[in-house]
């Protein structure tokens, strides 16, 4: 009978310590609770402010202008389930929102917009609707796609990650942006008796998505998927074209900013994309809205326009990216025209997170 007893005051003893064991250990570690769903919590976001660097590493096309540079910012938490739980806007490189705990969150920043009511109301109280978000207005000049408040003039720029949000005060988040724009450089270049007098471009998008719409691989440069872009090819007010840009002398390097214009590969005509290893041929089966420059030339005895098609290649790519940096370096000569020497890409880099703390 007494080891019977000492049996059950031996089991009721090891359940005890492994109550109180597992009692202790959530009073222990308090980070258990804090990612309860829906508590208050006090999120600060942060973009590295780049209002220092050198125009050699960012050219500018006049004073006051800054591709890296962040004027304002906004800030935007969506839960798991999609659903808008914080926004906050400052003109300033860093945001304080206050938002909700939770695991699996959304952050969304949006530089430059110069626009602190762009999200009121019900514009992106879910994920969904932010996603189909563009930009607002619309270009009606080339030049406009820099936003401008008197005489500073800026590039949009998003970028997004996820994040687990504690209860309370979290620590700093830095985040990366990227420029909805792609910047285009031409390099010009002229043989012997050779005047360029100007350019302009054509079939320049009127309008882009805030948040990138991206391909598969969307990060190569040589990807010629269609994109999911915001404008239509059937659409003509969906599309403008520059300004003529004259150019004094040469070898001239001029720098052009546009939205993304993911047009695809070459197009069939009569069932066929002719010699995909024949760069002259690019015009001809360029896909409906391909960006083009026109460039203007002449010599003693004629004057002529040659056309170069923007993309990855001289042959058969039509894909302009966001974010993305296109050199093309161009030479006209007497009797042979255009040709394309070199077309040099790279991934813009990104504006990043800074490193500030609470």
């Amino acid at each position: 009978m007494a080891l019977q007893y000492n049996i059950k005051r031996t089991i009721s003893l090891w359940v005890f310590l492994f109550v109180l064991s597992t009692m202790g250990s959530c009073i222990l570690d308090p980070d258990l609770d804090n990612h309860n769903e829906g508590e208050s919590a006090m999120l600060r976001l942060v973009i590295d402010d780049v209002a220092s660097l050198s125009a050699s590493k960012s050219p500018t096309l006049r004073a006051g202008f800054n591709e890296a540079q962040v004027f304002d910012l906004h800030v935007l938490v969506y839960d798991s389930e999609g659903s808008l739980t914080g926004h906050g806007y400052a003109v300033s490189n860093t945001v304080t929102v206050n938002t909700h705990s939770g695991t699996g969150c959304n952050v969304f920043a949006f530089t430059n917009t110069f626009n602190s009511a762009l999200f009121d109301g019900n514009a992106a109280n879910v994920r969904s609707l932010l996603e189909g978000m563009t930009t607002s207005p619309d270009l009606t000049s080339t030049d406009a796609i820099q936003t401008t408040n008197g005489t500073d003039s800026r590039l949009l720029m998003s970028g997004s990650k996820s994040l687990d949000i504690v209860a309370g005060t979290n620590p700093s988040t830095s985040l990366s942006v990227a420029r909805l724009s792609a910047r285009i450089r031409l390099n010009l270049k002229t043989g012997s008796g050779v005047t360029i007098t100007g350019y302009r471009f054509f079939n320049v998008p009127v309008r882009s998505w805030l948040l990138a719409h991206p391909n598969t691989a969307e990060s190569t440069a040589s990807d010629e998927v269609a994109g999911d872009d915001a404008v239509k090819a059937s659409t003509s007010g969906d599309w403008i074209s520059s300004p003529l840009v004259t150019v004094p002398s040469t070898p001239y390097d001029g720098t052009f900013y546009m939205y993304e214009n993911r047009r695809g590969g070459r197009k069939k005509v009569g069932e066929t994309t002719g010699n995909n290893l024949d760069w002259t041929e690019k015009e001809f089966y360029a896909p409906d809205c391909a960006t083009y420059v026109e460039i203007y030339a002449h010599t003693g005895s004629y004057t002529a326009t040659y056309r170069l098609y923007l993309g990855a290649d001289k042959y058969t790519n039509y894909n302009v990216k966001r974010n993305f940096s296109y050199t093309y370096d161009v030479t006209v000569n007497a009797g042979t025209g255009i040709t394309i020497s070199s077309i040099q890409i790279e991934p813009w880099a990104e504006v990043p997170g800074g490193s500030a703390t609470i």
